[in-house]
């Protein structure tokens, strides 16, 4: 997959050089609140997750940037989990470029991807530039590590969703194994929109 402007391609396997240029960048991203240990990672783009995450780099001779998501298999929907660019390359459009090449590579316009995204900048950046929804501004993420706690963000949405509570409660099944009664489940649903 390329553009005109650039190289997109998809990681396939942890031994691929480009995935250690990922783990860098989310590292440098992402605190360990919002990212799950180097061996999950690793299991991911080695096919042994339960949840298909692909991994989507800038790769130029370069590694600027990346994409982390899975097209849902019970759910008509995407999920991109992390979004980075390397500081050097930010706001040349790499960010939007990858987020189109990674719902492009998980069904397109048709399937809204969704995206757990905090208060402030990345929240702006999503609802201007990406143009996605707020679908519950009321969302947990579980605690991904054994030293962290559950993380309250907004659940958004880019594309169109006809029935948001619903896809909410899919959604928790699906990725976090959470049924519909648990209480990060009953509380995004009351912040649902």
């Amino acid at each position: 997959m390329s553009t005109s402007a650039g190289p997109l391609r998809l990681v396939a396997s942890s031994s691929d050089p480009a995935f250690q240029e990922v783990l860098r960048l989310a590292h440098a991203n992402f605190s360990p609140s919002f990212l799950e240990p180097d061996q999950d990672l690793v299991a991911e783009v080695d096919g042994h997750s339960r949840v298909p995450f692909q991994y989507l780099v800038w790769d130029d001779g370069v590694v600027r940037g990346f994409a982390r998501f899975a097209r849902l298999r019970t759910v008509a929907a995407s999920f991109i989990v992390h979004l980075a660019v390397d500081e050097p390359y930010r706001r040349e459009g790499l960010g939007l470029r990858l987020l189109d090449g990674a719902h492009l590579a998980s069904g397109g316009p048709a399937v809204p991807m969704l995206a757990e995204v905090e208060e402030g900048a990345p929240m702006t950046w999503w609802r201007e530039r990406a143009r996605a929804q707020v679908i519950s501004d009321r969302y947990t993420q579980p605690a991904l590590r054994a030293d962290t706690e559950p993380q309250r963000l907004s659940l958004l949405a880019r594309g169109h969703v006809s029935n948001p509570r619903s896809l909410i409660e899919r959604f928790y099944d699906e990725v976090w194994e959470l049924p519909p009664g648990h209480p990060f489940v009953v509380e995004a649903l009351a912040g649902s929109r």
